[in-house]
C-alpha cells in the first residue's frame, strides 16, 4: 500500500510553475508529508545563484502570508541541467510523489508540455501530478477523482494511491472503462476485411462487473464510489465525462516498461494531456 510521506516539487522562479504549490502544500498537511521545493539553476553563474537564492526567500515570505499553520516546507538549489538534477533529486529524496507543472500545456496541444517536465515524466517512475492550470480558489482541490481503467491489471497501480487520496479529501471516486471493440480484421490478402460479430451489450456487462470488483473493494474502506461503462473513443469520452460531472482529478496507471514515458504520449493519455485542463495523477505498477 503507497504511502505519501515525501512529496517534491520543481520550482523554476516562474508563476506557471508555482500553481503546483496549493497542492504541495494540501497533501503535506494531510499526510504530514515532507514538502520539498527544488530549483536548478542551469547557467551556473553567481549572479543567478543569487536570483534564485532571493527567490526562495521571497517565496517563503509569500506563503507563510497567503498559508498562515500551513506545514513547514524545504527549498533546495541545485546546479546543472535542470531534468537530470531534478530526477537526481527525487531519487535522493525518495519521493512518493512529484508534482509538476505542464507549462502552458491546458487544451493546447502536448507540444508545449514543458521540455523539462516531459524529460522528468520520462525518466521517473514515481507517482506524478501533472497540473494544468490553477486551481479554483476557495474550493476542495479534490472532490470527485475520476479513475480510467482498461479491464487489466494495470489500473490497480493508480487505485492504490487514490485509496489513501480520496478518504484524505473527502473525495468521490468514479471508475470509469471505455471499451473500444474492433468492428473489422484485415483478410490475408491484405485486400479487404471481416466484420467481426462484436456484442457491445456483452462487452459492457463484462466491463461493468470487472468496474464493480474494484469498486467494492474502494467501498469496503468507506469510499464513496461509482461506476461509469462507455462504448466510443477512450480519450474523448473521458474527457467528456470529467468536463460534464466536475471531475478535479484523472487518475491513471502507467503501461510500458521505460519509466512512464510511453503512457504519457500513449494514444489515449496524449489526447487527455493535449486537450485536458484537469490535473493528471500517473501512477506507475510495482515491477511494470
Amino acid at each position: 500500500m503507497p504511502q505519501i510521506k515525501q512529496v517534491v516539487i520543481p520550482l523554476d522562479g516562474s508563476a506557471e510553475a508555482e500553481i503546483t504549490l496549493p497542492y504541495g502544500l494540501a497533501l503535506a498537511q494531510h499526510f504530514q508529508a515532507a514538502l520539498e521545493l527544488v530549483s536548478v539553476d542551469e547557467s551556473g553563474g553567481a549572479d543567478t545563484t543569487n536570483l534564485f537564492r532571493s527567490y526562495h526567500q521571497h517565496l517563503d515570505e509569500r506563503l507563510k502570508s497567503k498559508y498562515p499553520g500551513a506545514p513547514a516546507w524545504q527549498t533546495y538549489l541545485r546546479s546543472g541541467k535542470a531534468p537530470d538534477e531534478i530526477n537526481k533529486f527525487i531519487a535522493e529524496k525518495n519521493a512518493d510523489l512529484v508534482i509538476l507543472s505542464a507549462h502552458g500545456s491546458s487544451g493546447r496541444g502536448a507540444v508545449l508540455l514543458g521540455k523539462t517536465a516531459a524529460k522528468i515524466l520520462s525518466g521517473i517512475i514515481k507517482p506524478a501530478i501533472l497540473v494544468q492550470t490553477p486551481p479554483p480558489e476557495g474550493s476542495p482541490l479534490f472532490s470527485k477523482i475520476l479513475v480510467p481503467l482498461d479491464g487489466s491489471g494495470i489500473g490497480q497501480a493508480a487505485l492504490d494511491l487514490v485509496a489513501e487520496l480520496a478518504p484524505a479529501f473527502g473525495a468521490e471516486v468514479v471508475l470509469i472503462q471505455v471499451v473500444e471493440p474492433v468492428r473489422y480484421m484485415p483478410s490475408v490478402d491484405g485486400l479487404g476485411a471481416y466484420t467481426l460479430p462484436i456484442d457491445d451489450a456483452e462487452i459492457e456487462k463484462e466491463a461493468s462487473i470487472f468496474l464493480a470488483r474494484r469498486a467494492e473493494v474502494l467501498q469496503q474502506k468507506g469510499i464513496k464510489v461509482s461506476t461509469v461503462v462507455k462504448t466510443g473513443s477512450a480519450a474523448d469520452l473521458i474527457l467528456k465525462y470529467a468536463s460534464e460531472n466536475k471531475v478535479d482529478l484523472i487518475a491513471m496507471s502507467t503501461h510500458g516498461l521505460s519509466g512512464i514515458t510511453r503512457w504519457v504520449f500513449g494514444s489515449v493519455t496524449e489526447k487527455i494531456m493535449q486537450y485536458g485542463t484537469l490535473p493528471v495523477l500517473v501512477v506507475h505498477p510495482p515491477g511494470g
